[in-house]
């Protein structure tokens, strides 16, 4: 997944800058013209994806973000996914080519990532902890293998699309630039034919931030 290993490259270097950012306490902000209450921010997060499809389903993930956030109330954000390998049983091709139609039993592989576009809204809390709501889309990219066990036939398959993401979540500051982030993330319809499948994403994570 060439895609998916430049968007890692970036994001962290995305994460480089904002931790220079953070340190230099936000002096960077201003120089770039933004207005007071809005702040550029950048992380990871690790956790597990359950590809709801896949008998064996439930993988370890981890994603890179950055994004812009306007004000106390609402934000942009962009990230890479990786979403994990996942396996299950499923049937060969039909007589005339339709996936999953077949009569001999297969063992389906696929290996998930996207990157991700989506706008954040915040409801403040209590002090230092805010609730996170996000609606946004991944451009996923699916590659997936078949292999027939009567025969040992083995096919493979790639495939990428657009698909709907929403999340909730909530974020707690633990210093002046440092906050932790916990979210549930739900991907629909990742993947086509007999290798889609829908993804729920629990993650924690750290984000530095000029604010």
């Amino acid at each position: 997944m060439k895609n998916g290993r430049r968007a890692s490259l970036v994001l962290a270097g995305l994460m480089i800058t904002g931790t220079a950012m953070a340190g230099a306490g936000g002096g960077m902000l201003h120089n770039m013209g933004l207005p007071q209450e809005s702040h550029l921010y950048a992380g990871g997060s690790f956790g597990i994806a359950s590809h709801a499809e896949y008998d064996d389903g439930t993988t370890g993930v981890g994603k890179l973000y950055a994004g812009l956030r306007a004000n106390y109330l609402v934000g942009v954000e962009a990230g890479y996914m990786n979403l994990g390998d996942t396996e299950t049983a499923g049937l060969d091709d039909g007589p005339d080519g339709e996936p999953g139609q077949g009569r001999n039993s297969a063992r389906i592989t696929s290996s998930t990532s996207g990157l991700y576009a989506a706008g954040i809204a915040y409801l403040p809390l209590v002090q230092n902890a805010e609730l996170m709501g996000k609606l946004g889309a991944l451009y996923w990219d699916r590659d997936s293998g078949k292999q027939v066990e009567r025969t040992g036939e083995y096919h493979q398959a790639n495939d990428s699309g657009l698909s709907p993401l929403l999340g909730v979540g909530a974020q707690y500051q633990l210093g002046q630039n440092l906050h932790v982030r916990g979210e549930w993330e739900h991907v629909f319809g990742a993947g086509s034919d007999d290798y889609e499948s829908s993804v729920d994403l629990l993650s924690l994570g750290l984000t530095l931030s000029t604010y």
